[in-house]
């Protein structure tokens, strides 16, 4: 398809889905999806086009609240034409599985398509479009067994369709019989392939020409080119029992002029499929005929559209021609023993290909050949075991395809066609017979018809009378009637009153209730009250745990720089930077760098519940700046204590005991913590801690005698959570790229009592201006979400870093945010999410 079909054909789905949005009528929704939309998605996308057929299936079957019809059901004429709206798109997405390779779930959809317009044809065996339906499924199954080489079955479901569809050929609307003479022109084209499989080419030659004068008749181009690539097909195949050098050529003449008349009606279509075909065809002649250049150039542009059209089909049959001409090339041409080796070696990787995915779309034809091509090619180099083992394959693959029992089976279903054919010419001419015996029936009985008027009008006059006598009857018994009625009356007043008594007792029972439901009320409305109690006191910690949250915004950052004065925003966890209500204010130090030192950060700070087990903590201590993002134990309010315990335990190690050494100040960290939760390591007793992330960056700028730029020296101690750095110049080694990212490998062991008690790692590192520091928590990769609901994962994290990393730090956490709101959707936020960014 060109560019600007292809952009024509977007343009109009987008234009049909507007449409598809305003229309309120099931009908006219599901005759959209099926017969525009998801048509023309058929030639862009076949994933596509079968999500619109079965959104039209699933606009049925909500509409008629079932999912297979029942004989009463389809007695509505209404449920008769959403049943056939669904075996419509039922076939059309078989279609799509077998244009996919996916046979089995193409034959499923058929046969389930066929299945309920065989219920339809039950109830009124005139419709039509049933019968049309059922024979283009029956077509289609064929197809797809003579793809997967079963024959005898393929041509058992042509005969089948082809029955059909010469019935419907007869009929007087001309618009029936020009559909049917297609669907017969199919059939015909169909059965000839497989008699070309079975080396039958004069009877192939038959089916084909009948085929291609149908479609004459019809100036159909489409299927003028496919007959005309049959006929020459079968030009070719003749020349393998002609012995005559001259007598091939001309068949080989002939083969390539219906190829390139089927070529240029291709062209004229934008039919990517037939202009594979044909390709493909022109090749092999070519091939044939010893020129092997033209032959490789036709091959290897039929890689290219038949992966553009996904045809696994196709590409295995390109991949075998391939290898074959290169085989070919080796035993007709001079070349030295290198080249020769080098020729084997690409036969027998394109052949390799051929044979794994022959096997994948159960293809034994084009497994047959690649064994072959593969036996051979590795007789060639030497390597006889492989060369033994391809030759077993490749008989195997034969005696599957080609049993005398199959060959023999295609004929008896032959003459069983051609017996039921002649049987049903005797059985229209007995209903032609039929029918005038019927006209002559019918024209004594009116003679008789009159005969009986006169009669019936006497007749009439004695009825009329004795229906006046019965009249009178009726009066006196309703006379009768209305003296029982009386009766009745009287004795319903009576039954009336004890109706009352009983409701009096039921307007008792009821005022009960009532005040029992009152009682309910007034016990709800105490549990509400407690309720809120308890939710006012986790918001209370809420605002405690956000005060000591340091305040990492560059607004804040450049507001302390030039006054020491104490800041008063805070932080919302769920809004990450913005605050919306006062807390205590902040110590100045804990978050203002010195200014020739001035660092760009964001925090993502998301918790899972109103207080958090994550948290965040900045320091400045003489020359160096310390940042950490730490996960506790759980999340919540329980979280929320150890994250205050963290907060607290940091603050005295650095700022008071003034340790900078990030490895150290992880190892005093768990001895503080194992000591506050008293720790023992224990079977059944408590093992809370947190995960961490600690870097300490000396502001001091130096030089790495390579270029001018800063150089901060940095250390960094990990428990169970990385360090991720992204260099964005090339010119720092060791990275070579425009932006890289490094990951830095944390211990595996958390800060608490473990069994692994070992000194925390400190590394060194040198950072760059423009590097970009991340310190995080597990919750952003571990959050769940998407379109199949799963975790998003480190590798999608690290890649959505690379591609805004040239972003300001600000822009990058924006992207972020929405990317984790985008990937949650519907769904439930998991775990705290907290994510630090530094731009050095």
């Amino acid at each position: 398809m060109s560019i600007n079909i292809l952009a024509q054909d977007i343009a109009k789905i987008d234009s049909l889905w507007g449409v598809y949005k305003k229309v309120n009528q099931d009908t006219t929704k599901i005759k959209l999806l099926n017969e525009e939309i998801g048509y023309l998605y058929e030639s862009i996308n076949s994933d596509s086009a079968i999500t619109c057929y079965k959104k039209a299936i699933e606009i049925v079957e909500n509409n008629l609240n079932i999912k297979t019809p029942n004989l009463s059901n389809l007695k509505d004429v209404n449920f008769k034409k959403l049943i056939q709206y669904k075996a419509n798109s039922l076939r059309y997405i078989g279609n799509m599985y077998s244009h996919k390779a996916d046979y089995s779930l193409a034959i499923e959809n058929y046969l389930e398509s066929n299945k309920m317009l065989e219920e339809l044809l039950k109830i009124n065996s005139e419709i039509i479009s049933g019968k049309k339906g059922i024979a283009s499924s029956y077509n289609n199954i064929g197809l797809v067994y003579s793809y997967m080489g079963n024959y005898d079955q393929a041509i058992e479901y042509y005969l089948k369709s082809l029955k059909i569809s010469e019935e419907l050929s007869n009929s007087p609307d001309k618009s029936i019989s020009m559909s049917s003479l297609y669907s017969m022109s199919s059939c015909y084209n169909n059965i000839s392939i497989l008699y070309i499989s079975q080396v039958s080419y004069d009877k192939a030659l038959d089916y084909n020409f009948k085929s291609l004068k149908i479609n004459e008749q019809l100036d159909n181009k489409k299927g003028i080119s496919e007959c005309l690539n049959n006929i020459g097909m079968i030009y070719y195949l003749q020349t393998n029992s002609l012995l005559d050098k001259k007598s091939k050529n001309v068949n080989f003449e002939k083969a390539l002029n219906c190829f390139f008349k089927a070529l240029k009606i291709k062209e004229e279509l934008d039919d990517k499929v037939g202009l594979a075909v044909c390709n493909g065809n022109i090749g092999v002649i070519y091939k044939e005929q010893g020129n092997y250049e033209k032959s490789l150039k036709y091959n290897l542009k039929n890689i290219i559209l038949d992966e553009e059209l996904g045809d696994k089909y196709g590409l295995a049959a390109c991949y075998v021609n391939i290898g074959m001409l290169y085989i070919v090339l080796n035993d007709s041409t001079d070349l030295s023993e290198n080249q020769k080796l080098n020729n084997f070696n690409k036969a027998i990787e394109y052949e390799t290909k051929a044979i794994e995915l022959a096997r994948e779309i159960k293809s034994k034809p084009r497994e047959n050949e690649a064994a072959n091509s593969l036996m051979y090619a590795y007789k060639k180099i030497g390597n006889y075991k492989k060369s033994v083992e391809f030759a077993e394959i490749f008989i195997a693959t034969k005696d599957s395809m080609f049993s005398e029992e199959k060959t023999k089976s295609l004929a008896e279903m032959g003459a069983k066609y051609e017996t039921e054919k002649r049987e049903l010419t005797i059985q229209k001419l007995e209903k032609e017979k039929e029918l005038q015996n019927e006209t002559i029936a019918r024209k004594n009985a009116e003679s008789k018809k009159q005969r009986i008027l006169i009669f019936s009008f006497l007749i009439g006059f004695l009825i009329i009378l004795v229906f006046s006598v019965f009249l009178y009857r009726l009066f006196l018994q309703k006379k009768k009637a209305n003296l029982i009625i009386a009766n009745k009356n009287q004795s319903l007043e009576i039954a009336f009153a004890e109706i009352s008594q009983q409701k009096e007792e039921i307007t008792s029972q009821r005022d009960e209730i009532e005040a029992q439901r009152d009682k309910v009320s007034e016990q709800n409305h105490v549990l509400f009250e407690q309720k809120k109690e308890i939710t006012d006191s986790i918001n209370y910690a809420k605002r405690i745990q956000t005060a000591v949250l340091p305040d990492l915004s560059p607004k804040s950052q450049n507001s302390n720089s030039k006054s020491q004065a104490p800041s008063s925003k805070s932080q919302d966890p769920e809004s990450v930077i913005a605050r919306n209500e006062a807390i205590p204010p902040l110590q100045s130090d804990c978050f203002v760098p010195r200014n020739d030192a001035q660092f760009e950060t964001f925090i993502l700070f998301r918790p899972k519940d109103i207080v958090s087990g994550d948290f965040y903590w900045f320091s400045k201590v003489n020359d160096y700046q310390i940042y950490a993002v730490s996960d506790c134990t759980g999340h919540g309010v329980p979280g929320a204590f150890m994250s205050m315990l963290g907060v607290s335990f940091l603050n005295e190690i650095v700022r008071k005991k003034e340790v900078t050494k990030a490895s150290e100040v992880l190892d005093n960290l768990r001895n503080s913590i194992i000591e506050a939760l008293s720790q023992t390591g224990e079977a059944g007793t408590q093992k809370d801690g947190m995960d961490m992330s600690l870097i300490a960056i000396n502001i001091t700028q130096t030089s790495d005698g390579l270029k001018t730029s800063d150089v901060y020296k940095a250390q960094w101690a990990g428990a169970n959570n990385p360090l991720w750095l992204i260099r964005s110049s090339k010119e720092m080694p060791p990275f070579e790229k425009v932006a890289s990212l490094e990951e830095m490998k944390p211990d595996k062991m958390p800060i608490a009592i473990y069994e692994r008690m070992d000194s925390f790692t400190n590394h060194e590192l040198q950072l760059y201006s423009g590097d970009t520091i991340y310190l995080m928590s597990d919750g952003y990769e571990d959050q769940f979400g998407g379109l199949k609901g799963k975790k998003f994962l480190s590798k999608n994290l690290k890649q959505l870093l690379l591609s805004n990393c040239q972003m300001q730090m600000e822009e990058q956490r924006n992207v972020l945010e929405k990317t984790l709101i985008e990937w949650i959707g519907e769904g439930e936020q998991i775990d705290d999410i907290t994510l630090l960014g530094i731009r050095i």
